[in-house]
C-alpha cells in the first residue's frame, strides 16, 4: 500500500510463534486463544529469558476431548506430562471438563526466537 508499519520487539516475537505453530498445524482457533494471552506474557521473566536465550523457555497448548485449550509458557521444561490420564478421578475424567487434556504441543520459544531478525 506504500506504508511503512512499525512494529515492536515483542510484536515480532509473538508474530513468529504464530507462524512456528501454524507451520505445525496447530487450528485456527487454537491460535486465536494463544494469540489473546500472549501479550500478558511479555512482562514476565520467561519471556525475557526466552529473548535473551539465557534458559530453555517451553510454550506447551494442553488440548482436550471438548475443544478447550490451554497454553503454558515455562521454564527449564513443558508441561506435556499433564496428559498423562490427568486428573486422575474418574468423575473429573468425564468428557467436557475443562480440565482434562488428551494431547499437547510444544515448541522451544528459545530457539524460535533465535530465528527473528530484529533490524
Amino acid at each position: 500500500t506504500g506504508v511503512s508499519l512499525e512494529y515492536d520487539e515483542d510484536s515480532l516475537y509473538h508474530a513468529a510463534i504464530l507462524q512456528e505453530l501454524s507451520n505445525i498445524g496447530v487450528a485456527q482457533p487454537a491460535l486465536m486463544v494463544l494469540a489473546s494471552q500472549l501479550t500478558d506474557v511479555y512482562d514476565t521473566k520467561a519471556w525475557r529469558n526466552a529473548k535473551s536465550g539465557k534458559d530453555p523457555v517451553y510454550l506447551t497448548g494442553l488440548f482436550g476431548p471438548s475443544g478447550n485449550v490451554d497454553w503454558r509458557v515455562s521454564v527449564g521444561a513443558s508441561h506435556a506430562a499433564e496428559i498423562d490420564n490427568y486428573p486422575k478421578n474418574p468423575e473429573l475424567q468425564k468428557r467436557g471438563n475443562p480440565y482434562l487434556y488428551t494431547s499437547a504441543v510444544v515448541i522451544n520459544l528459545t530457539n524460535t526466537f533465535k530465528r527473528v531478525k530484529i533490524t
